[in-house]
């Protein structure tokens, strides 16, 4: 809609924003200071690790840290915006490419459970040269692909529509996550079936689960849209909001054992304060990142140990022994938990090694597109990203064979090795590259009281979910976090007409 038409349906019309920088989203000199900043970091890497001054790994994970820094120092300097998809990934890629090679190899954390191969800083070499030319591949497909949207006509709300939403979605989240929780017997029931290392206890409920745990998204929607105003008016409800939204996603789904299921909620509740509420401060974000990785830190224990640590960490002396005796310590964690550094080597190194190993070819990918098919009929073909990873790190057969089931994630790259090899691995950055522009178009296209930005924290963290997760994890994660929320917009949300009538309002009461 033009601004005319818009002033006509009683709509505001949108602000202006400066063009979109297409081809250059950062200059020259924000690549100058990611590589004195990186230059820095490796100095400091070699003066606490004097042994690995001579390992030829440090070269390409030194330009990984320039290419993707350079989008990350473009963020930190404000000249994109806070919750840019190209600058959160920046960030986030600075930490995946760069820093988490050099702390595994600083802290000597292992490929999991096994231990590292004897030619593991050659694996871990070239798996950064892979990841270059990813990020070669990101960037070029970015700058095809990245364009000045056109404005999308707004969708608004009602006050009609927004009741209707509300009584519809609400209520039926939270009757689905209050059935859910009985049934299982209640918290503690939930906490006494995960320590038991159960799987089974939690078969057939899927579907459950992803309503039952959307009903603080639910709530959250309802309210950032019902009390807009008051939020942006006194910003301190916005701290009992994220409070009270924390407490609630740990009832409902927070013990079963995914620390992402909680994690990625938070980052979607701050991204819906910036873009509909009021944009957040720098300290606000930093504050957030402490309190998130903390959060992760102390959590790790509870799904490594179950009702046991929790039952020893509700003391501070209980605490320190936990913590002492773990072997989850912050640099595994980091490392493990936050990036895929100690994975994708020895991928590499088995899918090129093997003679035996058979590429699956896509399989992974339409197995985790019919991850809502019921099992009887989606069957176990032996061709999911577990049987394939299983087949590739123990050897060809050991997914039927073997009683253990490699269930690592092993992010874009480890998931593109295990399909198409070693060599065309570093393609799937094209995908990264489409989902990225498609979402920073439509932030830059939407009015700013168009509902539907509720929406663009889902689209801004999946980047950072499909770099570091699986395809069966992003189709969890969009399903989890998005299925309820898209049906409360597409309830709440109506276009502005042009004509007279009655007209949907520009901004919630």
């Amino acid at each position: 809609m033009s601004p005319p038409a818009l002033a006509a349906a009683g709509v505001a019309p949108p602000r202006p924003r400066p063009a979109l920088a297409v081809r250059r989203l950062h200059t020259t000199g924000d690549a100058v200071v990611a590589a004195a900043v990186s230059l820095l970091v490796l100095v400091v890497f070699v003066a606490l690790a004097p042994h690995r001054r001579v390992d030829w790994f440090l070269a390409p994970t030194f330009i990984c840290g320039v290419l993707i820094g350079a989008d990350m120092v473009a963020w930190l300097r404000g000249r994109l915006d806070l919750f840019d998809p190209v600058g959160l990934l920046g960030g986030y890629g600075y930490y995946f490419f760069f820093l988490a090679p050099l702390l595994m190899m600083l802290a000597n954390v292992q490929p999991g459970s096994i231990p590292a191969p004897a030619d593991w800083v050659h694996w871990v070499g070239w798996t950064s040269v892979l990841n270059l030319a990813g990020l070669l591949v990101y960037r070029a497909g970015r700058s095809v692909m990245l364009r000045r949207a056109p404005d999308m006509e707004p969708r608004l709300t009602s006050r009609s529509r927004l009741v209707l939403a509300t009584l519809v979605v609400v209520p039926s989240t939270f009757a689905v996550a209050v059935f859910t929780l009985a049934s299982l017997g209640g918290l503690q029931g939930i906490i006494d079936v995960y320590s038991e290392k159960n799987p089974e206890a939690f078969s057939g409920l899927g579907l459950q689960f992803l309503v039952g745990e959307s009903f603080p998204n639910a709530v959250a929607m309802a309210l950032l849209v019902w009390k807009r105003r008051a939020f942006k008016e006194r910003p301190w409800l916005l701290v009992l909001l994220a409070v009270g939204f924390f407490a609630l996603r740990i009832v409902f789904g927070g013990m079963r054992g995914s620390r992402s299921n909680t994690i990625w909620a938070l980052i979607w509740l701050g991204g819906a304060i910036h873009l509909w509420i009021r944009p957040l401060r720098w300290r606000t974000l930093v504050i957030s990142v402490a309190c998130i990785l903390a959060f992760a830190y102390v959590y790790s224990f509870y799904k490594a140990q179950g009702r046991t640590a929790l039952e020893r960490m509700s003391t501070l002396e209980g605490f320190s022994e936990v913590s002492g005796t773990s072997s989850r310590t912050p640099s595994v964690v980091l490392v493990s938990d936050f990036s895929r550094a100690n994975i994708q080597p020895l991928v590499a190194q088995r899918v090129w090694e093997s003679p035996s190993y058979r590429l699956g070819l896509g399989a992974t990918y339409l197995d985790s597109a019919a991850i809502l098919l019921p099992k009887a009929v989606r069957g176990d073909r032996g061709e999911s990203k577990v049987a394939k990873g299983t087949e590739a790190i123990f050897g060809q057969g050991t997914f039927v064979a073997q009683s253990y089931q490699a269930s690592w994630v092993y992010g874009l790259l480890g998931e593109a090795m295990l399909n198409f090899h070693v060599v065309l691995a570093p393609l799937a950055f094209l995908a990264l590259a489409a989902w990225v522009s498609m979402v920073r178009n439509a932030m830059h296209s939407l009015h700013p009281d168009d509902v539907r930005r509720l929406l663009l924290p889902i689209g801004l963290i999946s980047g950072i979910a499909i770099l570091s997760g699986d395809s069966d994890n992003v189709v969890v994660f969009l399903l989890r976090t998005g299925l309820v929320p898209l049906v409360f917009v597409w309830l709440v949300g109506r276009r502005a007409r042009q004509g007279g009538g009655r007209r949907p309002q520009a901004a919630a009461p």
